[in-house]
């Protein structure tokens, strides 16, 4: 009794763990939409740190800056405006992953095609064969 019972809580397991979901056209539309959404949104907003930390005045004239090899003028607000810009560099690279994710998802969304068809099928008769047409749903899952 043991064992039987050991042998079905294990193929429960294994069932419920190997199971996947079967996912739908709209599922991948709609995942590459959000991702590109996503996308676009840190591309602009990249552009608009970089864009602030171009426009913000140098600020106040603090002198010479002694620990580079040629001599550079320094102002107060170097420091704000290469942050800015450097933040605008980081969240543009950002969006490079999910202009990637959104085009493969849009690629496995085209992949997925149900159609209907009429379908011949052989019934065997008493004197012979008979061919019919049945209506059939085809679904294609490109790999």
């Amino acid at each position: 009794m043991k064992k039987l019972f050991v042998s079905l809580l294990c193929l429960a397991l294994i069932s419920v763990v190997f199971s996947q979901q079967q996912r739908d056209r709209n599922y991948y539309l709609q995942k590459s939409k959000h991702q590109k959404t996503a996308a676009f949104i840190l591309a602009g907003g990249g552009a608009v740190l970089i864009a602030t930390g171009l426009l913000i005045d140098k600020g106040a004239y603090t002198g010479q800056n002694p620990y580079t090899l040629w001599t550079t003028s320094t102002h107060k607000n170097d420091g704000i405006k290469s942050a800015f810009s450097a933040a605008g560099v980081v969240t543009m690279l950002c969006s490079i992953p999910f202009f990637i994710a959104s085009s493969r998802n849009n690629q496995k969304a085209m992949k997925i095609k149900v159609s209907l068809n009429n379908q011949k099928i052989v019934f065997p008769q008493p004197n012979g064969f008979v061919i019919k047409t049945q209506p059939s749903l085809n679904l294609k899952i490109g790999l």
